[in-house]
């Protein structure tokens, strides 16, 4: 009785441990599966700040791949002579592309968009050209996109009308959802027919018969496209399964001193006014024909006479 009082009132049980000898685990009478859940749950966060920097190191070398890849196509597209501003983005923005492609998983999108400037000699307000469903090799080292076929591809061309003025001598511009020509704004009708853009219709007055310009082209346009206004445009798209050429450098790395160069304006080979499969120009349009070239020949050079020796008289 006398010893449980003196340990209660902390007398000399109190000294039967010294200060500096604290109280081990395994006497503290503390359960071992009440212990081991602090210990897993220092794993728990070790393992998950692992794979946070993991994926934070995989979404950084995502976006600088892209970044490499794109800003080399982009500048390979202006060398080749495009202007204006040009935008280039590959594959869908939530999903992984570069890695995927590397390890030969293919690209499901690429996208070109050209605003405000010239492609192939083509003023344009616009320009989209959509690539989707690619059998692509990706190398970030070169910054560069070999493509082999895609699924389907999409373009989409805005043209100012201005562009068509130099064909038709007339001023063009876009009235309520029409394509107007003159200080009369008389309609034009636009239609694509086989490979050429045709211009009629009640402003076919003002220059005398229908015109056709060659639009289908297998730098701008490798497929046959539709053609309407929209807003202050003229708009052409198509859909195919070829890659516009104008594309397929920039992609792959070459790089040429200029892009195949290209205007909106109808070759001497194409008929006006006619069914375009002739070899002249029409009467009555207001296209002025320009005679060739005129080839000066090269100066002839006259070459000096010979001075014959007079005949020598031998004597008798």
């Amino acid at each position: 009785g006398d010893v449980g009082a003196v340990r209660r009132d902390g007398g000399a049980s109190a000294w039967d441990r010294p200060p500096w000898a604290a109280i081990t685990a395994d006497e503290s009478g503390v359960p071992a599966s009440r212990r081991r859940p602090r210990r897993r749950g220092r794993f728990v966060v070790i393992g998950l700040t692992a794979v946070a920097v993991a994926l934070v190191a995989l979404v950084a070398a995502e976006a600088l791949g892209r970044w490499i890849v794109t800003d080399q196509v982009a500048t390979r597209l202006r060398s080749s002579g495009i202007t204006g501003d040009v935008d280039v983005s590959l594959g869908a923005r939530w999903r992984p592309v570069v890695l995927p492609a590397l390890l030969g998983a293919g690209i499901d999108h690429l996208s070109v968009r050209i605003v405000g400037g010239e492609v192939s000699g083509l003023p344009v307000r616009r320009a989209d050209y959509e690539l989707r469903g690619l059998d692509a090799d990706v190398s970030v080292r070169h910054g560069t996109v070999h493509v082999r076929s895609i699924d389907a591809g999409d373009v989409r061309i805005e043209i100012d009308p201005s562009a068509l003025e130099p064909i038709t001598g007339t001023p063009m511009r876009v009235r309520g959802g029409h394509l107007v020509a003159g200080p009369d704004a008389l309609v034009v009708h636009l239609a694509v027919r086989g490979d050429a853009l045709v211009l009629d219709g009640p402003a076919q007055s003002l220059w005398g018969e229908p015109i056709e310009i060659p639009v289908v082209d297998e730098q701008l346009l490798p497929c046959r496209p539709r053609v309407g206004v929209a807003a202050a445009s003229i708009v052409l798209s198509c859909r195919g399964r070829t890659v516009p050429g104008l594309l397929r450098s920039p992609l792959e790395g070459d790089r040429p001193s200029t892009a195949p160069t290209g205007e909106l304006l109808p070759p001497q080979s194409t008929m006006l006014g006619g069914t375009g499969g002739g070899t002249d120009v029409g009467p009555g349009t207001s296209v002025t024909t320009v005679p060739p070239e005129t080839t000066v020949p090269p100066e002839t050079t006259v070459a000096p006479e010979t001075t014959v020796a007079p005949e020598t008289t031998v004597p008798a």
